[in-house]
């Protein structure tokens, strides 16, 4: 294992803790999931795919390299 220190924003740290929360993990394996799924999107992104999130027949195409 490598161990990483990181500085957050008191807003950013907030996300973060959200995050976890939702996923009831521990912050650790909210870390590890995110940067799976970012890293996963960003790939699929390169490759063409568009990520578009849907509700009923509202549409919203989400960009996540800005």
């Amino acid at each position: 294992m490598i161990k990483v220190t990181a500085d957050f924003s008191e807003k950013a740290y907030d996300c973060f803790q959200e995050i976890a929360d939702i996923l009831k993990v521990s912050k650790e394996d909210a870390l590890r999931k995110i940067l799976g799924n970012e890293r996963f999107l960003l790939k699929k992104m390169k490759e063409g795919f568009k990520v578009i999130l849907e509700k009923g027949s509202s549409r919203i195409e989400v960009d996540l390299t800005k």
